[in-house]
């Protein structure tokens, strides 16, 4: 998610490939003042807008202990390796490739020529991703099921973890257009 795509120009995000190792983490005060603004809200328009802007969607479970206890948030609690992973990248990637992630009103999907996985195309995909099964060692504890019927009733983050960096680059090859398959690529 951080590199830049491919022949990719669009102003105000046209960064070149940020590593990690340069990021900068936030700080207590900031994480506090996020919250302040996130917790004053007097809608469900005002939250949804101050959860856009502050990336916080409820006070921390750390938010409870004691100050004397814990080093500060954000600073005592660690990267959630696994859901960024598991579940907000694929989740991102295939509300993207489905047509149905949240946009912006003036958007239109119709013109969204990565959103492939629809009607047949979906069906025949989610009945590749079971039949690849037999192909996976068995001490795989789960492998992933038929997504097109499983993906929204229980599908594991070690499902969607095999599915889609591990099956991915092969069963969306031919069905996302080019671009946006090598990108994907150079997620994986």
């Amino acid at each position: 998610m951080l590199l830049k795509p491919n022949d990719y120009s669009v102003e105000g995000c046209d960064h070149e490939d940020v590593s990690t190792w340069n990021l900068v983490g936030g700080n207590q005060a900031e994480y506090l003042e996020a919250l302040e603004l996130l917790l004053t809200t007097q809608n469900q328009t005002q939250y949804q807008n101050a959860r856009k802007e502050t990336g916080i969607s409820k006070p921390s479970i750390f938010s409870s202990l004691p100050k004397d206890r814990i080093l500060g948030i954000p600073a005592s609690i660690a990267a959630d390796i696994m859901h960024l992973f598991a579940l907000n990248t694929t989740d991102l990637n295939l509300g993207l490739w489905h047509g149905t992630i949240d946009c912006d009103p003036r958007d239109d999907k119709r013109t969204w020529d990565w959103a492939v996985l629809t009607g047949n195309t979906w069906k025949e995909h989610g009945e590749r991703v079971a039949d690849a099964t037999q192909y996976l060692p068995s001490s795989f504890d789960r492998p992933p099921r038929n997504p097109v019927e499983k993906i929204s009733s229980g599908y594991k983050a070690w499902e969607f973890l095999t599915y889609f960096y591990g099956y991915g680059p092969g069963l969306f090859y031919h069905v996302l257009p080019r671009p946006y398959w090598m990108n994907y690529c150079k997620l994986v």
